[in-house]
Order: structure tokens, then C-alpha cells, then sequence
């Protein structure tokens, strides 16, 4: 998940002129652990959301999805638990 911190963390990076943004195994070394694949990735492709300053709309869509699947491994939990048979019709 990007939140400020990591998002002006990568602007650092990026406005220091030391690397292209795209080496991202430099980048992540850069941001001392702060950053890794999956944030410099995110970044690239929601750039104009986060320099908006727009996390937040990010950070619910993650956490609905991760509910999502919470729910979805307990009915799975408890499926298995008692031996019954599931179709999932999506």
C-alpha cells in the first residue's frame, strides 16, 4: 500500500537525478528499504492519483478487497471444516 511516505520517498529519489526511475533494483536500494517492486510499480502507474495527494481512495480500495477475501477464506474454512461440497458461481 502507498501512503505518503513512500510516495515523497520515491519523488526524493526521482527529483535527486541519481538514477532513472525505471532501475528500480537502484531504487529500491536508494530508498533504504522504504520501497520495494510492488511500491515502485504502483507508483509508476498511479503517479498523477498519488502527486494529487489522493491515498486514500487507494487505501479503501485495499482494504474492501482484503475483507473480501477474509470472508471468502472463512466460508472456505468452513466449508472444509464440515465436509461439505461448494460450487462458486462468480
Amino acid at each position: 500500500m502507498i501512503d505518503k511516505k513512500k510516495f515523497e520517498e520515491y519523488v526524493s529519489i526521482q527529483k535527486s537525478g541519481v538514477t532513472n526511475m525505471f532501475d528500480v533494483p537502484t531504487v529500491i536500494s536508494l530508498s533504504g528499504g522504504t520501497l520495494d517492486k510492488a511500491d515502485c510499480l504502483d507508483i509508476m502507474k498511479n503517479y498523477s492519483k498519488y502527486k494529487k495527494g489522493d491515498f486514500e481512495v487507494v487505501e479503501m480500495i485495499e482494504i474492501k478487497i482484503k475483507a473480501k477475501e477474509d470472508v471468502i477464506n472463512k466460508i472456505h474454512d468452513f466449508i472444509d471444516s464440515n465436509g461439505l461440497v461448494a460450487m462458486v458461481i462468480e
